[in-house]
C-alpha cells in the first residue's frame, strides 16, 4: 500500500513539475506511413500452410497533443488506419489503432531544430473498432525516431520524423520491425507566466 501511495505521489510531482516548466500546449494532426514487416509462427496444426506472417505496408492518420518544454516535448498520439495481414494461407484485413506516449528531445532551441524521439505504444489490430468479434490483437510497441521541427510564425509548427518501431504479435517467433516517415502539423498555445 505504501509503495502505491509513493508511486502515485511521484507521478503527481512529475506532472506538476512538467506543467510548471512547460512553454505551452501543443495540438496537431499526424500522418504516418508504416513499411510493414514479417515474422514466423507455429503452423504445425495447419496442414499445408506456410508459417510466415506478413503485415503489409499501411498509412495512418490521427491527432497529437502534448506539453512543450522548450528543449523537449511530452506528447500523446492517437492514430487510425487499416492493413492487410497474410498468415500462412489466410488473409486478414484488420483496422489498426495506435495509442502512443513519448518524448521529443531538441538539442537546440532554434526555430528549425533537430528532433530525437522515443515512445511506447499500445497497438491494436481489430476487425471492428466497436466489437471484439473476429481479429482482436493488442501488443506493446516501441519506437525510436529522428528528424526536424520547424517553428513557424504565429505559433504554428511542422515536425517531420523517420521512425523505426517493433512489436511482437502473440504466438509468433519474433518481433515485427516497421519503419517509415511521419509528419505532424500543429499549433502551440503558449502560456503567459507571471514569475515573482
Amino acid at each position: 500500500m505504501l509503495r502505491i501511495k509513493t508511486s502515485a505521489l511521484f507521478i503527481i510531482l512529475c506532472l506538476a513539475t512538467t506543467i510548471c516548466f512547460a512553454e505551452g500546449l501543443e495540438f496537431g494532426g499526424v500522418y504516418q506511413y508504416n513499411s510493414g514487416g514479417s515474422t514466423t509462427f507455429d503452423s504445425s496444426g495447419m496442414a499445408g500452410t506456410s508459417n510466415k506472417l506478413t503485415v503489409h505496408p499501411f498509412s495512418m492518420g490521427g491527432v497529437n497533443a502534448g506539453y512543450n518544454l522548450k528543449y523537449a516535448s511530452l506528447f500523446m498520439e492517437f492514430l487510425f488506419g487499416a492493413t492487410t495481414i497474410d498468415m500462412g494461407n489466410v488473409t486478414l484485413n484488420p483496422n489498426v489503432f495506435i495509442a502512443n506516449i513519448g518524448l521529443d528531445i531538441y538539442p537546440i532551441a532554434t526555430p528549425l531544430k533537430p528532433v530525437f524521439m522515443a515512445s511506447i505504444s499500445s497497438l491494436n489490430y481489430a476487425s471492428s473498432l466497436v466489437s471484439t468479434d473476429g481479429v482482436n490483437e493488442t501488443d506493446d510497441m516501441f519506437c525510436l525516431g529522428a528528424g526536424f521541427r520547424w517553428d513557424l510564425p504565429n505559433h504554428f509548427f511542422i515536425k517531420g520524423l523517420y521512425k523505426v518501431s517493433w512489436h511482437t504479435i502473440a504466438d509468433t517467433d519474433g518481433s515485427i520491425f516497421m519503419q517509415g516517415p511521419s509528419i505532424t502539423a500543429g499549433y502551440l498555445i503558449k502560456f503567459k507566466r507571471n514569475y515573482f
